[in-house]
Order: structure tokens, then C-alpha cells, then sequence
């Protein structure tokens, strides 16, 4: 049943009235051969192979790029993960207003369910709300 639906989206997809009217600019474009002689029924068996050939060349191109982009990422996000909680520490060290003013400093990863860290949150309210009306 999913392959269904999967074959059936992707027809309606490549067949939507979006996507169909570029198909011969497209193979014109990635062929390098004009949209007039692609249209012409002489040597239609070459301009189709080149047109293949060429098109091939084109996926296979544009998913090697993105296959190593993905590659990539991921290694990098595996590296970064060894560091998390250094990362975490040094991006907690500024908190940053929608002004740009710094608010506060981390101390570090802390439960904030604790009375003293609930005591620190009410007196910066307190504090913003001072430093506001001041202003």
C-alpha cells in the first residue's frame, strides 16, 4: 500500500502543471542541445542519448554534493557532540537580550526547579522591571 501512494505522489508530482511545462526548457538546458533540434524527429536517437547521458551526469553530480554535505554535517555534528557540555557552557557564559545587552552569566548547567535558582530568576524580574521603569 505505501509503495502505491509513494509512486502515485511521485507521478503527480512530475506530472503536476507546475513541473511539466519545464521539462523541455530542462532537457534543452542540461542537454546543451537547443529546444528546436530537440524537437526535430533527425538523429532523435542521438539528441536522446545525449540528453540521457547528460541528464545522468547532472543527478549523479547533484546528489554527490549533497550526499558529502550530509556526510559532512553529520561528522561534524558527531565532534561537536564530544563537547557538548563545553559548548553549552561557553554559549550559556552571555544571555543576551533582544537589545543586545547582557543579562546575566551562567554559571554552569543547573536545575532551575531548585529555590535558590528560583530566587535568582525573581530578583533579575525584579531588577528588569526596575531597570525599565528607571529608564
Amino acid at each position: 500500500m505505501e509503495n502505491i501512494s509513494f509512486l502515485i505522489a511521485l507521478g503527480a508530482g512530475i506530472l503536476s502543471p507546475c513541473v511539466l511545462p519545464l521539462v523541455p526548457s530542462y532537457l534543452s538546458f542540461i542537454s546543451g542541445i537547443p529546444l528546436n533540434e530537440l524537437s526535430r524527429e533527425k538523429n532523435n536517437a542521438k539528441v536522446k542519448k545525449i540528453a540521457l547521458l547528460h541528464s545522468i551526469i547532472f543527478i549523479l553530480g547533484f546528489s554527490l554534493v549533497f550526499i558529502l554535505l550530509g556526510t559532512s554535517a553529520s561528522q561534524v555534528g558527531k565532534i561537536l557532540l564530544q563537547y557538548q557540555v563545553w559548548i553549552a557552557r561557553i554559549g550559556g557564559a552571555f544571555i543576551i537580550d533582544w537589545e543586545g545587552k547582557v543579562v546575566g552569566k551562567a554559571v554552569g548547567i543547573r536545575k532551575w526547579a531548585t529555590e535558590d535558582s528560583l530566587d535568582l530568576i525573581e530578583y533579575l524580574l525584579d531588577k528588569k522591571e526596575t531597570d525599565s521603569k528607571n529608564q
